[in-house]
């Protein structure tokens, strides 16, 4: 049966594709026009929403800023289009974000999952990038619009070696390091994990990860057990968090870090 159900649409096809040939059935539709490079270069950006992480849609026109709000939050680029000169960005949600000046800071009541941020007034795709830079904001600029300067380069590779506090942590060579040091590392940005579950639960999780000379984290690991599908969740915030380097006088040094983060299950 299988066999002729196949022979039968083919042969259905087949005949359809004849009959647009001879102009007695329905148009070919046009193929569906490519992302232009200057939207598909947008897709999975991890970037920061100020002010507005309750909102669960956002539709401005080119020039607009977003809404005022005390929710920051962190959300990731799941596809784009451009239509009849808007920008449409479906984005996900990552987490709550806090800055060193409001730590501990109010917690966004009602964030959504995902949602769109259409911007409209835009004469060519290309026209969307400086809209957008200026609508979601790279951890830097997110801290600069707080007057937290935040300039270091990304480094090439995680660091060989790491200052270690504790006995229990690292080499003797990291130890040794670690006693060394002026000052360890300074949080200054953190994203506050939102992931998917079936039970409603608010927590602290752990983790142990190296600030290295950039400030920023590698090797990030939770301590604290979670699912599979909700470990992969909140490593995707680990990226976004940044740090004032340690320093051994006035040398950056990397270091052996163990945080912690607020962990919402909706």
């Amino acid at each position: 049966m299988r066999s002729l159900k196949a022979v039968v649409v083919a042969t259905s096809l087949s005949a359809a594709s004849v009959g647009c040939q001879s102009g007695g059935g329905p148009k070919p539709q046009a193929p569906r026009a490519l992302l232009p490079e200057a939207l598909q270069s947008w897709v999975s950006q991890r970037r920061f929403l100020a002010g507005a992480g309750e909102a669960k849609q956002l539709a401005l026109k080119a020039g607009a800023s977003l809404p005022r709000g005390d929710c920051d939050v962190a959300v990731e680029v799941r596809s784009a289009s451009f239509d009849g000169g808007t920008v449409t960005l479906s984005l996900v949600t990552l987490g709550r974000a806090e800055t060193s000046d409001r730590m501990r800071g109010r917690e966004c009541r009602d964030v959504p999952a995902s949602r769109a941020l259409s911007v409209s007034g835009l004469a060519t795709a290309e026209d969307a990038a400086p809209a957008l830079e200026r609508l979601l904001a790279t951890p830097e600029a997110h801290l600069a619009a707080r007057d937290v300067t935040f300039d270091l380069v990304p480094e090439k590779s995680a660091p060989k070696i790491a200052a270690a506090g504790g006995d229990a942590e690292g080499t003797s060579e990291e130890r040794s390091l670690g006693r060394q040091l002026s000052e360890w590392p300074r949080l200054l940005l953190a994203v506050h994990p939102i992931v998917s579950g079936r039970v409603h639960h608010q927590g602290e999780i752990e983790f142990a990860a190296i600030v290295g000379v950039d400030g920023r984290l590698y090797k990030p690991a939770l301590v604290t057990s979670l699912a599979t599908s909700q470990e992969e969740q909140v490593l995707k915030v680990f990226p976004l968090w940044r740090y004032e380097p340690a320093k051994k006088g006035q040398e950056r040094v990397a270091a052996r870090v163990r945080g912690r983060a607020t962990l919402l299950i909706r």
